[in-house]
């Protein structure tokens, strides 16, 4: 009987509790807003223009650091391997992770 449970749990039950966690990232990403990849040097000319606050990731090993910010109803992020010299006056914030 004990077997019948651990085949349940890793059957049903996990793959219930993974459909789950997804489902509910795909609605935070989508209560974001739109989202537009840019060039570095153009992120850095939204934030000049906006002077939003700006949510700079984790740097990721292969993958660089990631910058986020808003301007107007749309969010722009950008991927670097250096970081970013943003301009003078804008508030930055660490964020342990970053979901786009």
């Amino acid at each position: 009987m004990e077997d019948f449970w651990i085949f349940y749990w890793w059957v049903v039950v996990m793959p219930a509790l993974a459909a789950a966690a997804a489902a509910q990232r795909a609605r935070r990403r989508r209560q974001m807003g739109p989202r537009v990849k840019v060039t570095p040097a153009e992120f850095l000319g939204v934030v000049e223009g906006a002077r939003e606050l700006v949510i700079r990731g984790p740097k990721v090993l292969l993958q660089g650091t990631t910058y986020v910010t808003r301007a107007g109803d749309y969010y722009y992020y950008t991927t670097v391997r250096e970081p970013l010299r943003l301009p003078d006056g804008v508030e930055v914030r660490d964020a342990q992770n970053i979901l786009l």
